[in-house]
C-alpha cells in the first residue's frame, strides 16, 4: 500500500489576507513553529529596496503564507490516518494479520530512544512489550504514527511530536526495508546531518519540513523512488544534486525556507511528472527561470517566491496548462509579463508582487476564468488596467499598488466576488474610479486607494509683464465635477494658500515680477477623501509649475493639414508650420464646448496624429514653447463628418414614412446649380453615383395623391477616397536606403562611451550620406541612452533629425515608413525590433530621402595629396590616402 503524504496548497481559498485586516489576524502559531525567520526575511526585503511600510505589509503576507502551509500539513497528517482507518474498515484483511519482524521493531526502539521518546507529545501505543500495529485515528488505538502493511512498517508519521535527537546523528532506519513514507515535519529539535537517510532506498515520500538538520541534499540523492521530497531548514545548504533530476517518479519537489544555492537548473525539466515545485524563501538561491520549465506540463503549483530569482518570465510558462498557482513574489524578476500567460485557464492565483516587472498588463490576462487572486504590487508596471478584467468572474482580490498605472479604471462592479482591492500609489485620479466608487466601497472588505502620485507634469510657464497666464490641474481632462481645489504659491507641501484660487484653472492677470515663483494645486473630493482612513484619504496634488516673468516674443506659425475633410475611425494628421527653431509642442484635442478628448505628451516633433471616434466639431490645439520657456497657443477648428461620400461609389438614400400612395422626385445638383441626375419613383429609394468631386445638393419632392408636395434637401460633399500612398510603397530604392539607415542605427547604438561617433560609424555614415539633405557626411548632437538613440545631420538645427526608442529585449530591425511623404517633413514612424515587438510612439525621422530618383552610391577610389619637392618633382613619401 502506497501512502502519499505531502503538502497540498489549499490555503488559497481561505487566505486571510484577502478577507480580513492583517492587523487583526489571530496568530495562533508562533514564527518558530512555522519556521519563519522574521529577521532574515526583513534583511532580504530591505535588499529589494522596499520601504518600512511595504516591508511590514509583505512580512504579514509571508507569515500568512507559511502559516497556511503549516496548517494544511497538519490537516494532511490527520487525513492520512483517517484514510488508513477507512481502508481498514472496508477490507477483509487486518493490519494485524502478520506480526512485524523483530528487526523492524528494534529499529522503532532505536528511533524512540534516539529521539527522546519519553518526551514525545504523543507516544500512545509505543509499548515494546506489545505487537506493533497501525495507528487508528478513529479509535485512538495502535502505535501512534505507524502504518503496518502486510506485516511490515510502511509509514512513520510523527510530525509536530517533539522529537529530539539531542545533537547526535539521526538513527539508521535501514532495517525498515518496506518503509515508503517518513514524515517528521515540525520537529525543530531534530538536528545534525542527513547521513543515515541515504539508506532508505524504498522511500517514496519524505517530509523533513521545519526540522533543523544541517547538511546538503546529497545524502538524499540515493532515494531514487521518491515521489515526494520535502526538506526545509536554514542549515540546509548547497545546490540541488544532479542525481535528483533522475527521480522520474518525483511529483513534489519542496525545499523552501532553506539556504540552498545554484538557481533552477534547466535539468528540472526532466522531472516530467512534477506537480509541485516549492522553492520559496531561499534568499541565496538566485538564477533565472529557464525556458525549459515549459516542459513540465503536469505542474500545478510553482512557488519560487523570496528566492532571489532574476531575469525575465519566459514565454514557455504558457505551456504549463495545468498550473493552478503561480507564486513568484519577492524576487528581482524583470521585463514584461508574457502575453502568453493569459492562456493558462486553470490559474487561480498569481502572486507576482515585489519584482521589477515593466510594461503593461497583457489584455488576455482578463480571460482567465478561474483567477481568484492577482497580486502585482510593487513593480514598475504602467498603462491602463485592461477593460478585459471585467470578465474575471472569479476574481476575489486585486492588488496593483506601488506601480505607475493610470487612466480610467475599468468598471469591475459586475465582479460580485471581488471583495479586496489595493490600487494606491499609482497615477489614478478621482475620475478614474468615481463612477464605481460606491459599489466598491460597499462591497469590498478591503478597498485601499490612497495615496496616489502627483498629477500632471512638472512645468515651467513664462509670462510677459502686464500679460496673463492660466495654470491648470488635470490638464488631461481626468477630473470630476465634485472636486474641490486650492492653489498654493511656494513648494509643496509648504506653500501658502492663495485666497480665491479654488478652481481647476487659476489665471494670473496683469503679471508683475512678484508673481514669479512656484505654484501647485491640491484637490479633494467630498466622498472619496475619507479622513478617517489613511488608505482612503485621497488628496491629489498637482506637480509644481514654475512661473517666470520675462518679455516674450510671440512665436509665428499655424496648424496645417493636408486633409480637407475629417472622418471617424480614420487617422487625421496635423503639422505645425513655423520658421522658429528649438520648439517643443503640446498637442491636444477638445470638443467645441471645451471638453478635453486627448492630450499628447510634450514632444519636439511638430506633427500630430489622432483618430476620432465620432463626428462633431472639435478644436485642435498646440502650445509651442521656445527654449526660453515662452509659449504661444494655436488652435484650429475642424468638423469631423460622420458620413463619408466617395467619388464613383454609390450613395443610397431612402425616405422613411408610413403614409401610403406617395410618389418621389429626386434631383441632384452640383455646386453651380446644374442638375446632374434626376429620377421619379414610388419606392422612396434613390441611388446616386457621383462622377466628379465637389459639393452636391440632394432634393426630394414628395407628392401625395391630392397633389400636395413636401420638399426635403440634404447637402453632401464628395471627395476622391483613393488612399494617398507613400512613395516608399513603390520606390525600388526604398529598401536600400532603409537598409543603410538601419545599419547606421545599429552601429550607432554600439558606440563605446567617449568614442568619436563620426570615426566609429564612418563607413555607415558615408553610405547613407548621399540620401540625406546634408552636404556633409557627418552627424551631430548624437545621444545614445538605454532607452533611445537620436542625432541630427545638421550642426545648426535645433531639433534632431532622427529619434528612435529602444527595446529592453530586442535590437532595432526596421521602421514603418507608410506615413513618409517627403524628406523635409518630420515623419512619425513605428520602430520594429528583432524580437517581433514594436513601439508605435515617439519615433520620427527627417531629412532622409527614402524615395531617391537614382542610386547615389559613393564612388569608390582614393585622393592623393602630393607635395612638390622642386620644379616638376613630387615625393611619393608625402602621399595621404583618403
Amino acid at each position: 500500500m502506497v501512502n502519499n503524504l505531502k503538502i497540498k496548497k489549499y490555503w488559497l481559498n481561505s487566505l486571510c489576507i484577502v478577507l480580513c485586516s492583517l492587523a487583526s489576524f489571530a496568530q495562533n502559531l508562533t514564527d518558530k513553529e512555522i519556521g519563519f525567520d522574521v529577521n532574515s526575511t526583513t534583511v532580504y526585503l530591505k535588499g529589494l529596496g522596499l520601504s518600512k511600510e511595504t516591508i511590514a505589509r509583505e512580512i504579514a503576507m509571508m507569515r500568512e503564507h507559511r502559516q497556511k502551509d503549516f496548517t494544511e500539513m497538519k490537516k494532511e497528517q490527520q487525513s492520512f490516518f483517517q484514510n488508513i482507518a477507512s481502508k481498514k474498515s472496508t477490507t477483509a484483511r487486518s493490519a494485524k494479520t502478520s506480526a512485524v519482524p523483530q528487526s523492524e521493531k528494534d529499529v522503532l526502539q532505536t528511533l524512540y530512544n534516539a529521539t527522546n521518546g519519553a518526551s514525545w507529545t504523543n507516544k500512545t501505543g509505543w509499548d515494546f512489550s506489545t505487537e506493533v500495529t497501525s495507528w487508528d485515528m478513529n479509535t485512538r488505538t495502535g502505535w501512534y504514527g505507524i502504518v503496518v502493511t502486510d506485516g511490515h512498517v510502511t509509514s512513520i508519521v510523527l510530525g509536530s511530536n517533539n522529537l529530539n535527537n539531542m545533537n547526535v546523528t539521526f538513527p539508521d532506519l535501514r532495517n525498515l526495508p518496506f518503509l515508503e513514507t517518513l514524515n517528521l515535519y515540525n520537529n525543530s529539535q531534530l538536528t545534525g546531518p542527513l547521513t543515515n537517510f541515504q539508506y532508505l532506498t524504498s522511500l517514496k515520500n519524505i517530509n523533513l519540513n521545519s526540522c533543523q538538520f544541517t547538511d546538503t541534499l546529497l545524502p538524499l540523492a540515493t532515494l531514487t523512488k521518491l515521489e515526494t521530497l520535502i526538506v526545509t531548514g536554514k542549515n540546509i545548504t548547497g545546490t540541488i544534486p544532479d542525481e535528483i533530476y533522475n527521480f522520474k517518479n518525483l511529483k513534489d519537489l519542496s525545499i523552501p525556507n532553506s539556504n540552498i544555492t545554484g538557481g533552477i537548473s534547466s535539468r528540472l525539466s526532466e522531472l516530467v511528472n512534477l506537480e509541485v515545485i516549492n522553492l520559496h524563501t531561499n534568499p541565496n538561491f538566485g538564477g533565472t527561470i529557464p525556458d525549459q520549465i515549459g516542459n513540465l506540463t503536469r505542474l500545478k503549483h510553482l512557488d519560487i517566491s523570496g528566492s532571489g530569482i532574476t531575469g525575465p518570465l519566459p514565454a514557455s510558462l504558457s505551456n504549463l496548462v495545468n498550473l493552478e498557482e503561480l507564486t513568484i513574489a519577492w524576487n528581482k524578476i524583470e521585463g514584461t509579463i508574457p502575453t502568453e500567460i493569459g492562456n493558462l485557464n486553470k490559474l487561480n492565483m498569481i502572486w507576482a508582487q515585489t519584482n521589477r516587472l515593466t510594461g503593461t498588463i497583457p489584455v488576455n490576462m482578463g480571460t482567465m476564468p478561474k483567477l481568484v487572486h492577482l497580486l502585482l504590487s510593487s513593480n514598475k508596471l504602467e498603462g491602463a488596467i485592461p477593460i478585459s478584467f471585467q470578465s474575471l468572474s472569479s476574481l476575489n482580490f486585486l492588488a496593483i499598488e506601488d506601480n505607475s498605472f493610470s487612466s480610467t479604471f475599468p468598471d469591475l462592479s459586475n465582479l460580485t466576488k471581488l471583495t479586496g482591492m489595493r490600487i494606491q500609489s499609482n497615477k489614478f485620479t478621482f475620475a478614474d474610479f468615481a463612477a464605481q466608487y460606491s459599489t466598491y466601497k460597499s462591497r469590498a472588505s478591503i478597498f485601499e486607494y490612497a495615496p496616489q502620485a502627483k498629477t500632471d507634469a512638472v512645468a515651467t510657464v513664462t509670462g510677459s509683464p502686464t500679460g496673463s497666464v492660466t495654470l491648470k490641474m488635470h490638464e488631461d481632462g481626468r477630473f470630476t465635477p465634485n472636486q474641490v481645489y486650492q492653489w498654493y504659491k511656494g513648494s509643496a507641501p509648504g506653500g501658502v494658500a492663495i485666497p480665491g484660487a479654488t478652481s481647476r484653472e487659476y489665471t494670473l492677470s496683469n503679471l508683475k515680477a512678484a508673481d514669479a515663483g512656484s505654484y501647485y494645486c491640491v484637490s479633494t473630493e467630498p466622498q472619496m477623501t475619507n479622513t478617517s482612513s489613511t488608505t482612503q484619504n485621497l488628496v491629489l496634488t498637482r506637480n509644481q509649475i514654475t512661473l517666470t516673468i520675462k518679455n516674450c516674443t510671440a512665436i509665428a506659425g499655424n496648424i496645417k493639414t493636408t486633409a480637407e475633410n475629417f472622418y471617424p475611425n480614420t487617422e487625421s494628421n496635423f503639422t505645425f508650420e513655423t520658421t522658429a527653431t528649438g520648439l517643443t509642442y503640446e498637442w491636444s484635442v477638445a470638443t467645441a464646448t471645451g471638453d478635453i478628448v486627448s492630450v499628447a505628451p510634450s514632444t519636439t516633433a511638430g506633427s500630430y496624429s489622432y483618430t476620432f471616434s465620432e463626428g462633431g466639431d472639435y478644436i485642435i490645439k498646440v502650445v509651442a514653447k521656445d527654449a526660453g520657456g515662452c509659449s504661444t497657443t494655436f488652435t484650429k477648428s475642424i468638423q469631423v463628418v460622420a458620413e463619408k461620400y466617395c467619388l464613383k461609389e454609390p450613395i443610397d438614400f431612402a425616405f422613411e414614412t408610413t403614409t401610403p400612395g406617395l410618389s418621389y422626385t429626386w434631383n441632384t445638383s452640383d455646386a453651380s446649380g446644374n442638375i446632374v441626375h434626376t429620377t421619379t419613383n414610388s419606392t422612396g429609394v434613390y441611388t446616386f453615383t457621383p462622377q466628379l468631386i465637389g459639393e452636391y445638393l440632394i432634393e426630394l419632392v414628395v407628392n401625395t395623391a391630392s397633389s400636395c408636395k413636401t420638399l426635403l434637401v440634404k447637402n453632401i460633399t464628395v471627395e476622391d477616397c483613393t488612399p494617398i500612398v507613400s512613395c516608399t510603397q513603390n520606390s525600388a530604392m526604398t529598401p536600400k536606403v532603409h537598409s543603410l539607415f538601419i545599419a547606421l542605427i545599429n552601429k550607432l547604438v554600439t558606440t563605446p562611451n567617449g568614442t568619436d561617433v563620426n570615426r566609429y560609424a564612418r563607413n555607415e555614415i558615408i553610405a547613407l550620406a548621399s540620401y540625406t539633405t546634408s552636404s556633409r557626411a557627418k552627424i551631430f548632437k548624437f545621444v545614445n541612452t538605454t532607452t533611445s538613440v537620436s542625432f541630427s545631420f545638421s550642426q545648426n538645427g535645433v531639433e534632431n533629425d532622427v529619434f528612435l526608442p529602444k527595446s529592453a529585449s530586442g535590437t532595432i530591425s526596421g521602421i514603418d515608413l507608410s506615413k513618409y511623404f517627403g524628406s523635409q517633413e518630420i515623419t512619425e514612424v513605428v520602430t520594429n525590433y528583432n524580437n517581433g515587438s514594436n513601439n508605435p510612439a515617439g519615433g520620427y525621422v527627417r531629412n532622409i530621402d527614402f524615395c531617391p530618383a537614382a542610386d547615389c552610391s559613393p564612388t569608390i577610389g582614393k585622393m592623393n595629396i602630393i607635395s612638390a619637392n622642386g620644379a616638376g618633382k613630387s615625393s611619393t613619401n608625402n602621399r595621404s590616402k583618403i
